[in-house]
């Protein structure tokens, strides 16, 4: 066998390591990709928003949605809103802070979307503020603090619920309305659980240490705040030291490990 020179035996060697090399480069790029690929798909995504208008379309279907979060206006209420359009047929659902459903029908209802308005993909959940919208299969489930939630499909139908049953609010001071037909207004601190009617006018006060004060006339009502929302019947709401259910005809209220009291507009009555 013919020896080979040593520029002959270096250029092999180069040649060889070259393939070699872009053998386990290869292989490495292969392993990142599966890698990254299996990360992706197991993802579940959450968008939170912090500016005051945020839109969104729900997936592939026609849904579009707009979120107005304490969005400043004339007057001392900022403007708390979900709306969602569909175009064909030509419909609109709104929700307010105060828990009211509005619907319009017709291409005067509609609206454009913004330029660069994004397309979510079906289980992404987004939170701004006290609202909340998750893109579903046919459509978006939106809610907020006032525990109504609305549901909109691709073709225009809306349906109502409550979401969620638990309510768990960050303020202070939380003021809520129960049902209508209840005529019972509350106020939840992390000291005291107030709720009063006023026809007739009266007032319950309930102490963290389960101490309940009653007041019957005018001079022991008060009114509630601006935007206060009204509740669907069998909503809870904690804050930790008080818990209250309301109900179509009765709000009971209780403090942590202590009784508390029952409240409609028949009268007041403490409960174990």
């Amino acid at each position: 066998m013919q020896k080979l020179s040593g520029a002959v035996q270096l250029g092999i060697g180069l040649v060889l390591g070259l393939v070699l090399g872009l053998v386990i480069v290869g292989s490495v790029n292969l392993t990142k990709t599966a890698t990254t690929t299996v990360t992706t798909t197991t993802t579940t995504r959450t968008v939170t928003v912090s500016e005051p208008v945020y839109e969104f379309f729900a997936g592939a279907t026609s849904v579009q949605c707009e979120i107005v979060t304490n969005l400043a206006q004339q007057g001392p209420v900022p403007l708390n809103q979900i709306t969602c359009f569909t175009r064909e047929p030509a419909r609109r659902v709104a929700l307010d802070d105060v828990g009211k459903i509005n619907k319009c029908e017709g291409v005067t209802c509609l609206a454009n979307p913004g330029l660069n308005t994004p397309s979510l993909t079906v289980g992404t959940k987004i939170i701004s503020g006290s609202h909340h919208c998750e893109v579903v299969v046919n459509g978006a489930r939106c809610g907020n603090e006032s525990s109504v939630t609305f549901t909109m499909t691709a073709n225009g139908v809306t349906t109502s619920g409550q979401d969620p049953v638990l309510l768990q609010p960050t303020q202070a001071v939380y003021e809520f309305f129960g049902p209508a037909t209840s005529g019972v207004e509350c106020e939840m601190t992390t000291t005291s659980m107030l709720c009063i009617t006023k026809s007739p006018p009266r007032r319950a006060v309930l102490s963290s240490t389960g101490k309940l004060t009653t007041c019957d006339g005018t001079a022991c009502l008060s009114d509630p705040g601006l935007g206060t929302p009204t509740l669907l019947g069998g909503t809870v709401v904690s804050n930790g030291n008080f818990t209250c259910t309301t109900n179509a005809r009765v709000t009971s209220c209780r403090a942590k490990d202590f009784g508390g009291f029952e409240i409609s507009t028949a009268g007041i009555s403490p409960a174990a």
